[in-house]
């Protein structure tokens, strides 16, 4: 779900390179690899993680390896609160009525949420407080819409307001690495590999890292 926006922008430009138009459909990683697992026709499957990527190919599900196409950033953001500078003493603090993060189920930013609470060591203390998105776009729209004070969303899905979140030290939970597969099941693995090859070219790499993903 965080890749979202991104990838229809590269899916613009890789239609207009090859010819070809791309389909996106976006959701949180769990719910696609359950999908997936339920016979769903996608060519290609973007993760937020590389475990499910694994698991698929372990599967027979997905060839060959997955390849990891972005590191996402986690970040504490709330539209009424200037977090930039010490975003973990609001968590603290405890000063707030309600902390939105995805689902650590089914989403690697929720289970990245998670790691954060438990190395400020503040997963008890805040556990009452916490609302429950579906994916990390829906818990980030869970902040906006003011049904959360403040939620840990994809530093990618701020845009400028940016600035005034904290971004959580990569130390508090582990990479997110977000790898892609082509699936065995595709109708156009040619199409689908060519893609994938895109995804990693100079010009995709430049996209991917101006809209706040680091690079592999």
């Amino acid at each position: 779900a965080d890749f979202s926006e991104v990838a229809r922008r590269l899916a613009d430009d890789f239609s207009a390179e090859a010819g070809v138009p791309v389909t996106i459909t976006s959701d949180s990683s769990g719910v696609l690899t359950s999908k997936i697992r339920d016979g769903a026709t996608f060519d290609v499957f973007l993760s937020a993680d590389s475990k499910r990527p694994q698991e698929l190919i372990d599967e027979g599900l997905a060839v060959p390896k997955p390849i990891v196409y972005a590191v996402g950033t986690l970040a504490l953001y709330g539209p009424d609160l200037d977090l930039s500078a010490d975003g973990d003493a609001l968590l603290r603090s405890a000063d707030f009525a309600t902390l939105a993060i995805a689902d650590p189920e089914t989403a690697p930013y929720g289970r990245a949420a998670i790691q954060t609470l438990n190395s400020l060591g503040l997963r008890e203390a805040l556990q009452d407080k916490l609302v429950i998105g579906e994916n990390v776009r829906k818990t980030l729209d869970l902040v906006q819409s003011g049904k959360a004070a403040a939620g840990l969303v994809a530093f990618p899905d701020l845009d400028a307001r940016r600035l005034r979140a904290w971004v959580v030290p990569e130390r508090m939970h582990d990479p997110i690495d977000q790898a892609m597969v082509v699936l065995s099941a595709a109708r156009q693995p040619e199409l689908a590999k060519q893609w994938i090859v895109f995804l990693t070219s100079a010009p995709a790499r430049r996209i991917i890292e101006e809209a706040g993903f680091r690079l592999p």
